[in-house]
């Protein structure tokens, strides 16, 4: 928000504030804020065409990258993001919520364990492990489980609303190096390792 001051006469100012289209419809921005954003979008499209050509390639590198790495933990995690964007959601695969048992074999008859699918608390603790192990190495990445909780006590009792489940968010910008990214991934491929080696099979 840019802000704004207005300096008049009592009359002037109530009537100012009630009759303003930021008052009466509530979604609506005000003109000095919508001006600056359509400032910014030009500014974006005439002079500062390169920052957005080297998000564009920041962006499929990051996803690139991912994939990779996804592939070598066998996908502990999934990419739920559309790769067109520079926000990367990251959430925990089925084979981790829902790991299955092996079975154990008597001299009988072979007996199967039910699997047991992790709560919503418990995929909360592996991700929030992954982020602040992750920033011990120098790399940051949020964890979104805490936050969306508290969406959830909000929530509880609509039915309009799905509560999101817990993610690790990145978000890659265009002063990011190829290094950086390379990094980044590296990083994070080996935290998933050692955090979520014993879900759905070995890594």
């Amino acid at each position: 928000s840019i802000g704004g001051i207005c300096v008049g006469t009592e009359e002037v100012v109530d009537h100012q504030r009630l009759s303003g289209a930021g008052y009466c419809f509530s979604a609506s921005a005000p003109p000095f804020t919508a001006r600056a954003a359509l400032a910014s979008l030009t500014r974006l499209q005439n002079t500062e065409k390169q920052l957005l050509n080297k998000l564009n390639a920041n962006r499929a590198l990051l996803y690139q990258l991912l994939g990779s790495m996804l592939e070598e933990t066998v996908n502990k995690l999934v990419i739920t993001s559309q790769d067109i964007s520079p926000i990367v959601i990251l959430q925990l695969s089925p084979s981790v919520i829902h790991p299955t048992s092996p079975n154990s074999k008597s001299s009988s008859k072979t007996t199967t364990t039910k699997p047991h699918k992790l709560s919503r608390e418990e995929q909360i603790t592996l991700l929030d492990t992954i982020s602040n192990t992750c920033l011990d190495k120098g790399i940051a990445l949020v964890s979104t489980g805490k936050s969306t909780n508290a969406m959830n006590k909000d929530w509880e009792t609509s039915t309009h609303f799905v509560t999101p489940p817990p993610s690790l968010k990145l978000t890659v910008s265009a002063v990011h190096t190829k290094e950086h990214l390379e990094e980044c991934v590296r990083v994070l491929g080996e935290v998933v390792k050692e955090v979520l080696g014993s879900f759905g099979g070995d890594v």
